[in-house]
């Protein structure tokens, strides 16, 4: 079972429940090795613009997928 990790909270523009729903799916069906980090706000530098990761899965080894 993956870990999984909230960060901040959903951002409020819809798709709570799908998020959820995904979340739930990837810490059932992940191994332990997996970590997902959810709701993870950023700060893109070209543009200094804020965004959000609503879902970004991290593996030591595999790397990341967001």
């Amino acid at each position: 079972m993956g870990t999984i990790v909230v960060v901040g909270r959903a951002s409020g523009r819809g798709g709570e429940t799908a998020e959820r729903r995904l979340r739930d799916a990837l810490e059932s069906s992940l191994p332990d090795d997996w970590t997902v980090f959810c709701n993870v706000d950023f700060l893109e530098n070209r543009r200094a613009q804020e965004g959000e990761a609503d879902i970004l899965c991290v593996h030591r080894t595999a790397g990341m997928l967001l």
